[in-house]
């Protein structure tokens, strides 16, 4: 199994494994909106936030561990890469769709952690008698999101560039 596989099956798990553990901890009626502060400032039942996020992640879940197959059934002409006419020539393309594929599971395993950091933060500050997330944490979560997600683009954009001849 490559690593990026399990990276991204541990990012699904956990995701898992944290829904089911605190689902029973969680008040039924419990604080889903934060503003930028930290503070709560929508609510709504458990059983409803649960299914909200459910959906998001079994999308993300799927999106990204299907893409594989998604990149390979799909026609040339709908895939957007630089110097996309060198790149998925018949004798390249099978090893392009496999590194774009790698590339789509690693950021989709990046995501899903940043869901899921998310997500204990919210069920955190369920337990807080001021349902309060931790801002800091927070904002520093998004801000790592944000320059991993730079990094990632600007690193795949430079393995795309069309080798010397």
């Amino acid at each position: 199994m490559k690593k990026t596989h399990l990276f991204y099956l541990i990012a699904v798990f956990l995701g898992i494994i944290q829904g089911v553990y605190f689902y029973p901890l969680l008040p039924e009626n419990m604080a889903v909106h934060f503003g930028a502060d930290g503070q709560a400032d929508g609510w709504g039942s458990k059983d409803g936030f649960y299914q909200g996020m459910g959906i998001v992640f079994a999308i993300m879940t799927v999106l990204f561990g299907a893409m594989p197959w998604i990149l390979r059934a799909a026609p040339d002409s709908i895939i957007n890469l630089p110097n996309k006419d060198y790149w998925l020539t018949p004798e390249r393309r099978e090893n392009t769709i496999e590194r774009l594929a790698e590339q789509m599971l690693l950021f989709g395993s990046i995501a899903l952690l940043f869901l899921d950091g998310t997500l204990y933060l919210c069920f955190q500050a369920n337990y807080s008698a001021k349902a309060a997330m931790n801002a800091k944490l927070l904002w520093g979560m998004i801000g790592g999101f944000a320059a991993i997600t730079i990094v990632w683009i600007l690193s795949l954009i430079r393995s795309l560039r069309r080798p010397a001849i």
